[in-house]
């Protein structure tokens, strides 16, 4: 098919286009792995510390608040990484659908070559839900492929062990009461996580 002399300049421009937001869902597919990466590498730092505590002196002394201390640490990071984690999906999602846009544009000049289009030449995929029996299953987010529930875990975590410490503190609480507490605070923790994702991509 010929193009016009406009027609060619613009499918240039849209070819550089599509290559530069392959590029940036890549860096930022690359960033999002390096936060997921450092937090977890400051898990198990603090985990390797905690473990050694009965070898050094300090937390020997001050153990319970320096686990309360350790854990609150490790919420506002894993938190700050869940934020930011989320925000790259969502980037990375709207890079794909417009990328699909400007496949979109070359298949209205020939038909014939959508079959060989190896992605959906459309603006409104990958979905950013799951789809199943024609109900949109929420907190199923298609963004969840990474490192989300691996944060929301920790976080969980985190967050059970400062109650944890807090109940210890206390005289009132014998081990069924504070597990009966536990429970319930592990799912609600969850669960306000993942609401959270779920506002955060309806904006998108």
């Amino acid at each position: 098919m010929e193009y016009s002399k406009n027609t060619e300049i613009a499918a240039q421009f849209l070819i550089a286009e599509f290559n530069a937001l392959q590029e940036r869902a890549k860096n930022f597919e690359e960033i999002k792995a390096n936060r997921v990466n450092f937090f977890l590498l400051i898990v198990a730092a603090v985990g390797a510390i905690i473990s050694a505590a009965d070898q050094i002196k300090v937390l020997q002394q001050y153990f319970l608040e320096s686990i309360l201390l350790a854990a609150v640490v490790l919420l506002l990071l894993g938190l700050s990484t869940l934020q930011h984690s989320v925000y790259y999906s969502s980037a990375i999602v709207d890079f794909f659908r417009r990328a699909g846009r400007i496949r979109h544009w070359f298949i209205d000049f020939d038909r014939t070559i959508e079959d060989h289009f190896p992605f959906e030449p459309a603006d409104d995929r990958p979905n950013y839900y799951w789809k199943r029996d024609r109900f949109i299953e929420k907190f199923q987010l298609n963004l969840w492929r990474g490192g989300e529930p691996i944060i929301v875990i920790f976080n969980v975590i985190s967050v059970l062990t400062i109650a944890e410490c807090i109940l210890l503190k206390s005289s009132y609480f014998s081990w069924i009461m504070s597990s009966m507490f536990l429970l319930p605070l592990a799912i609600a923790t969850w669960v306000l996580q993942i609401r959270y994702v779920d506002k955060r991509v309806q904006k998108v």
